[in-house]
């Protein structure tokens, strides 16, 4: 597996206009405060309040070494850490359903209510993400139906470029933003594509 990830990785441009691939990210005390905050309101307080009965469960070790491991690792940039998360949180988030349902826990009321309130703190970001995503959709329906120029489409999203049809090659903002991001300008040469993905 490392092999095929290993060459998808390094065919970005943006790992070579970062200078690095891999990183620890962790190298500071401040960091570490931060990293240890995360950890406590990202995933912490649900293996906490679903105790000890949650580690009966099938991967609970694997996934609670894989979220504390996880955001410790930069490769290229931050969406690593963000997309190999998601499957151990879907695994989390099937122990929190499995606390709730199982009858062993009825007396845990308290613990469930907290539990809940957990839950209803952090669909705040999701909810927003929706709101942003409906709100994008919007304004491309009022840019298709001639209500709204382009221009004005810019604005509202606080977007330089939304296409990769829009990208200038000669334009130095557009190439430092395209070197923030995982794109791969000449794919066809790479090692990912001429050896894996061919």
């Amino acid at each position: 597996v490392l092999i095929f990830y290993g060459a998808f990785y390094l065919s970005s441009n943006g790992s070579r206009a970062s200078g690095t691939t891999l990183s620890f990210t962790i190298n500071s005390i401040k960091l570490f405060a931060v990293y240890m905050l995360f950890i406590f309101l990202e995933f912490g307080t649900y293996f906490i309040l679903i105790g000890k009965s949650a580690s009966k469960n099938n991967f609970y070790y694997v996934v609670l070494a894989e979220l504390i491991l996880f955001p410790t690792c930069r490769i290229i940039d931050g969406n690593f850490i963000m997309r190999a998360s998601i499957p151990a949180l879907f695994i989390l988030m099937t122990f929190v359903i499995k606390f709730f349902l199982d009858k062993e826990n009825s007396g845990f009321i308290l613990r469930k209510k907290l539990l809940v309130l957990a839950m209803i703190i952090g669909a705040v970001t999701p909810l927003l993400e929706i709101n942003r995503g409906v709100g994008f959709t919007m304004l491309n329906v009022l840019e298709r139906q001639g209500l709204i120029q382009p221009e004005k489409r810019r604005i509202l999203l606080r977007e330089e470029i939304h296409s990769l049809g829009l990208i200038k090659t000669n334009n130095t903002s557009d190439i430092e933003m395209v070197r923030r991001q995982f794109y791969i300008s000449d794919y066809e040469n790479s090692l990912f594509f001429k050896y894996i993905a061919k």
